[in-house]
């Protein structure tokens, strides 16, 4: 019975999916894009590692030099800093060896410990403003095909011309979008280091306990909350535009008018994305583990004679393994492009036709300069969509159809005419 009442949802999940893979198919290098996200997002990481290392490993503060080498009133002049060096280096010759890192210097100093959060806070950030050039980039080139009813002023390279647009003008909004999801990141990392800081007062407090598990939880679900609200807010400002704010709240109110359909919709998309990841995954292993165990050249069965055996697996179950992971990651990469355009078809489809109900296309113009009020959908001929519109939605389309082609006929009667007397 869920099913029966859902099965608009289910159809619009079905045509956003195929609509989805025609775009895509149109902008091939769109599959490739993520592969860039996540190349950045691990140079990135490597170097927040290689800072975070020098931080935590730093020594030369004012208390570190009082306690180690017993100067009393240390600072970092270079006097002091050369006196330091010259302590450190007699003490390495005379002992022949390398001090040990004490982390418990690192955990207790203040500047230490206030670098490495700063250091951390900067990572979030960055690493968050690469995924919203990202999903500005892609959500970019899915509206081009959209919302572009002039096949002349549609983009050649609609990946490249969408990252550039993000750079040049939305690069302050994904800086803001990021920052909100980094502070609240941080938060959570906080809370960690509470945590982990409290374990003796919470094995010997439940309540504590509870409290900790609770924070937890509520910050993960912020977390997802402000996630999805800025996905959303991005695919907005790729539509219109507008900064980060406006596009959010309209995203919001958008999301809420259409709560059932797009909560369904994403339900049933996310799903199939699932289901095609896992799929895809298991069709590569599959066919790596017949190969391995039935291909001669593997198998060393079934060889001529005098032919050398160099590839024999002996088993064929570890580098299945690693195939399975290889190709879930890639599969995982493309499929995300694939999320991201059904949810852009979907924030479009419903802000079309949301803006045709609220009488916003009455005075809109076509590329000749001629009012037309149809939908985008209907102008770019996306029939999965027009079929899933309301019914009195679609019967007021289907009369500005009708009159769109009955001006179009008496245009060119009239041109015909005018060609005509137009000879001597």
């Amino acid at each position: 019975f869920a099913l029966l009442g859902l099965r608009k949802q289910i159809k619009l999940a079905i045509e956003l999916v195929k609509e989805a893979g025609r775009t895509v198919r149109k902008m091939p290098m769109a599959l490739f894009y993520p592969l860039f996200t996540y190349a950045l997002s691990f140079v990135m990481f490597i170097y927040f590692l290689s800072v975070a290392t020098y931080i935590i490993t730093s020594s030369a503060t004012a208390d570190s030099l009082q306690e180690t080498y017993n100067f009393p009133n240390a600072s970092f002049d270079m006097d002091t800093l050369t006196d330091v060096a010259e302590a450190a280096q007699a003490e390495l010759l005379a002992n022949d060896t390398i001090v040990a890192y004490n982390s418990t210097e690192a955990e207790t100093n203040d500047l230490v410990r206030g670098l490495f959060v700063y250091h951390l806070f900067g990572y979030f950030w960055v690493s968050e403003f690469i995924k919203a050039i990202g999903m500005l980039t892609i959500a970019g080139a899915i509206c081009s095909d959209y919302w572009i009813t002039n096949d002349a002023l549609r983009p050649n390279s609609p990946v490249a011309q969408s990252f550039v647009r993000a750079i040049r003008y939305h690069a302050g909004s994904a800086v803001y979008g990021a920052a909100v999801i980094a502070i609240i990141r941080l938060w959570r990392a906080f809370m960690m280091y509470v945590d982990k800081q409290t374990q003796e007062l919470q094995k010997a407090n439940k309540a504590a306990m509870i409290a900790m598990k609770l924070i937890h939880c509520c910050l993960w679900c912020l977390e997802k909350i402000a996630r999805y609200i800025s996905n959303a807010a991005y695919i907005m400002i790729a539509i219109e535009g507008r900064g980060f704010c406006v596009s959010a709240w309209r995203s919001f109110k958008l999301l809420f008018s259409n709560s059932l359909r797009i909560a369904t919709t994403e339900s049933i998309a996310l799903l199939i994305i699932w289901l095609a990841n896992i799929g895809i995954t298991m069709c590569c292993v599959m066919l790596t583990m017949l190969a391995l165990n039935n291909l001669p050249m593997y198998t060393c069965i079934g060889l001529e004679a005098g032919e050398d055996c160099t590839s024999y697996v002996d088993n064929a179950l570890i580098p299945s393994i690693f195939v399975g992971i290889t190709s879930f990651m890639i599969a995982y990469c493309f499929m995300q492009v694939y999320g991201m355009a059904i949810t852009t078809i979907l924030l479009s489809f419903c802000l079309d036709e949301d803006k045709f109900k609220n009488g916003q296309y009455k005075e809109k113009l076509n590329d000749e300069g001629v009012p037309d009020g149809r939908m985008f959908c209907v102008l770019r001929g996306k029939i999965g969509l027009i079929k899933l519109v309301s019914p009195n939605i679609a019967k007021e389309q289907e009369a500005l159809e009708a009159s769109q082609e009955k001006f179009a006929v008496e245009q060119a009667k009239l041109a015909l005419a005018a060609k005509g007397g137009a000879r001597p």
